[in-house]
């Protein structure tokens, strides 16, 4: 397997572990425990379900981990075609 099939296979890799991991910590979570108007109740199930809450936080932070290791990757992948357009900069040619 190339160099070139590895970093798409840990780009991809990752794009799903974002996915559920952000899905997780940035829609189920907030749904289930916040409750709109009423921050008292919010406060109650945060207690209530403190492993939930902190899953949910750990789901967001590999979210972003996650985001970090594609912005990479993507870069290595994308360099040997443009330089500049790999890392998002207006060409001068």
């Amino acid at each position: 397997m190339s160099s070139v099939q590895r970093y798409a296979r840990a780009a991809g890799i990752m794009f799903l572990i974002s996915f559920v991991a952000g899905s997780f910590g940035e829609f189920y979570v907030p749904s289930t425990l916040i409750v709109t108007g009423n921050a008292a109740a919010t406060v109650s199930n945060i207690v209530d379900h403190e492993m939930l809450f902190r899953f949910g936080f750990a789901g967001y932070l590999l979210e972003a981990l996650c985001d970090v290791g594609i912005a990479l990757v993507l870069y290595v992948l994308l360099k040997p075609v443009h330089r500049n357009l790999a890392l998002s900069r207006r060409s001068s040619d």
